[in-house]
């Protein structure tokens, strides 16, 4: 599986940082912080990562592994998209998204 593969896992990290610094090199680029949170909230990439570990293994093409590691790869993405939500927000003066209260 993915975990105890070493190359998958390698291939999940490298797949989420190559998609978080292609979204960011133009923010960087610029020195623009709002556009930095943008292209941060822009790195999550979970549906061509699904579609390509599913045709992967429905067409042989991919181990199981290898196919996790894409899908790990896009769910990693979350991270960075998450992290420019927040900039985002408080760069906007919007709260933050917080837990309903509990009724008493």
């Amino acid at each position: 599986g993915l975990i105890t593969s070493p190359s998958a896992l390698a291939l999940a990290l490298a797949m989420a940082a190559a998609a978080t610094v292609a979204h960011t090199l133009a923010a960087l680029v610029t020195g623009e912080r709002q556009r930095l949170a943008s292209d941060l909230l822009a790195s999550a990439q979970l549906g061509l990562p699904a579609a390509a570990a599913a045709l992967g293994l429905a067409t042989g093409a991919l181990r199981p592994p290898i196919a996790a590691a894409l899908v790990a790869g896009g769910l990693l993405t979350l991270i960075p998209a998450i992290a420019g939500a927040f900039m985002l927000a408080s760069e906007t003066g919007v709260a933050a998204p917080s837990a309903p209260a509990k009724p008493a």
